[in-house]
């Protein structure tokens, strides 16, 4: 759901912020986590869940995954995370649950670990 651009919010940061240094799958991703201060979110997923898009300059460039991690939301859920990239620039966090619950809340660091969730990853 597309919404006037916002901030991006304490929560938001310190999960992305943690993927950075904790669950990258590229070389360098540290060294993103100077954009993550100035992020505005752009979109939020429609089924209600936490994932949001980022405002990027230059979106012809195809995503790619900086970092993934899974672990459980706040009420319990086994979900997965993936913090997107799109030409050098943050685009996007996703989390996506793991069974058939909905997803509420955006996990916590300490409740997830890095790893590779992605088939052929």
């Amino acid at each position: 759901m597309s919404l006037k651009p916002r901030p991006i919010s304490a929560t938001e940061a310190e999960l992305v912020r943690w993927l950075l240094t904790q669950a990258a799958r590229i070389d360098g991703a540290e060294s993103l986590s100077s954009q993550v201060e100035s992020l505005l979110v752009a979109e939020q997923c429609d089924c209600g869940c936490p994932s949001v898009e980022f405002l990027v300059e230059g979106l012809s460039a195809t995503a790619s995954i900086i970092a993934e991690a899974g672990g459980h939301s706040p009420e319990g859920i086994p979900v997965g995370v993936v913090l997107w990239g799109r030409a050098g620039r943050l685009s996007g966090l996703e989390v996506y649950d793991l069974g058939d619950a909905s997803i509420v809340s955006l996990p916590r660091p300490a409740d997830l670990r890095a790893t590779s969730l992605i088939s052929g990853a």
